[in-house]
């Protein structure tokens, strides 16, 4: 997944991830949606693995780096059930919703408290 900083005077791109299908790794299958949270880590909603990813954002090197231990490492199962094809993902702040179309539901996480 590539983005781009626009606010400079140059046009910058920046690759972020990779492909894969290996849950305990980093690696995106079919991302779908991101968000920016409070801090300025970037959340990916990884519909093909069905997991959530957090990419943890450092100022003082402005880059992103994968963040395995984001939710204790269990970013694919909410509220006892695992995510079934998630397709939408928001935020306000500290808290995240998924929309887990599969499952028919919405998932609240808060990110304050884990």
């Amino acid at each position: 997944m590539a983005y781009a900083d626009v606010t400079g005077p140059t046009f910058a791109t920046s690759t972020l991830g990779g492909y894969g299908t290996d849950s305990t790794t980093e690696g995106l299958y079919v991302p779908t949606d991101v968000w920016v949270d409070g801090s300025g880590d970037l959340l990916v909603l990884d519909t093909g693995n069905g997991e959530l990813d957090r990419y943890a954002y450092d100022a003082s090197s402005d880059a992103y780096s994968y963040d395995g231990d984001f939710l204790s490492g269990s970013r694919d199962t909410f509220a006892g059930t695992a995510l079934s094809d998630p397709v939408a993902l928001a935020g306000d702040g500290s808290d995240c919703y998924v929309l887990d179309s599969g499952n028919q539901r919405g998932v609240k996480l808060d990110l304050a408290s884990g």
